[in-house]
């Protein structure tokens, strides 16, 4: 079923991912450990943000959801027009709409990041903070909101793999992969400056990716051997 779903991600792919995930919720010692890389303990300080990492926080997500408005600006213009642009049709548009409406913002901004109450690194007692560090998936009240539980620029980036769903199966992988690195990239940038665990950008990863096949095999979008010219 995995396998179905994901297309080019295989069945271990996701096993492996979900094998760690359960890893770091076991081992918490794990998003110690890591976010320990990027502190520097005798200064009390994280690595500072650099021109790059400010970017990845305040220029990358608008680019992102960009790109969506650009998407819809297309169907627009090919639904006035009564003929399809650039195979944008008003199913792919508003498999975008949905996927990046629930996955980043429902799941990820609504409910994990309000009903967890995880604290940031850089809020902890390990790292020079004043609150208890919680492993992830344990509920906390540290926080009320906007909490570290899971990474919401994380989610936005890893929710770029939804566009390979616009293509057909043989092409989705690149889009995928890319998608995969953006997440990792943004999740890793957000990490050395304290705001966020491994775990928490590992779990954004699993429920956005995951959310992204799920529904593009449910409304029947791109499936093997669709021609992206076509459908509705």
């Amino acid at each position: 079923m995995i396998a179905r779903i994901g297309g080019p991600l295989s069945a271990y792919s996701w096993l492996a991912a979900i094998i760690f995930a359960a890893l770091l919720c076991v081992l918490p010692a794990i998003d110690i450990w890591f976010s320990g890389l990027f502190f520097a303990s005798e200064l009390g300080a994280w690595m500072p943000r650099s021109t790059l990492m400010r970017f990845a926080r305040s220029g990358v997500p608008p680019l992102i959801i960009g790109t969506l408005i650009v998407v819809v600006l297309i169907w627009v213009v090919g639904f006035l027009r009564r003929h399809v642009v650039w195979g944008v049709t008003g199913r792919r548009t508003a498999y975008l709409i949905v996927s990046l409406a629930v996955g980043p913002g429902l799941i990820v901004e609504s409910l994990l990041k309000t009903q967890y109450g995880r604290v940031r690194p850089k809020d902890t007692t390990i790292f020079g903070g004043e609150d208890v560090f919680t492993a992830a998936l344990w509920p906390a009240d540290a926080c009320e909101r906007n909490c570290s539980f899971v990474s919401g620029h994380a989610a936005v980036a890893f929710w770029v793999t939804a566009f390979a769903f616009l293509l057909p199966n043989s092409c989705r992988l690149p889009f995928i992969l890319g998608g995969l690195v953006l997440g990792v990239l943004m999740g890793l940038a957000r990490i050395v400056e304290g705001a966020h665990f491994l775990s928490d950008v590992v779990f954004a990863g699993l429920i956005v990716v995951g959310l992204n096949m799920w529904l593009a095999r449910r409304v029947g979008l791109a499936g093997p051997g669709q021609d992206i010219n076509h459908g509705s």
